[in-house]
């Protein structure tokens, strides 16, 4: 007799009758809901990340049959850039001795006017 209430004793305890009411799917810690105001931005590695508002056109280089631009982006990284290259909103239309041209949003298929905003070189006192 008494090992039968042991056993009874040890069964309530390993029994899951409390638990039965629970989906056993779902996550046991609520998941936290994030604030994207306040969310670090995740950006690309590479140019592929820079978009064109914080691009700095820092300086303009020129070899024999092609120009390239060097653009400051945030944390002071340098890129060096070409017509054509893509941003991660935009990409650099042309290159002249003044600045940089760039095509921002999605790239122009033939059949819509994509805005071009022009950004001008900045000399070092002109910095952030």
């Amino acid at each position: 007799m008494r090992i039968v209430t042991i056993l009874a004793g040890v069964l309530a305890l390993t029994s899951n009758a409390g638990a039965q009411d629970r989906d056993p799917f779902t996550a046991l810690i609520a998941p936290q809901s994030v604030d994207r105001r306040t969310a670090p931005v995740v950006r690309r590695p590479g140019l592929a990340g820079l978009t064109v508002a914080d691009a700095i056109v820092t300086g303009i280089l020129q070899s024999a049959s092609t120009r390239m631009a060097v653009l400051e982006g945030p944390g002071r990284r340098s890129y060096v850039v070409r017509s054509h290259d893509r941003l991660s909103d935009g990409e650099v239309m042309s290159i002249d001795a003044s600045g940089v041209v760039f095509v921002v949003g999605a790239v122009d298929d033939g059949s819509a006017r994509t805005p071009e905003l022009r950004k001008g070189l900045r000399s070092g006192s002109a910095r952030r």
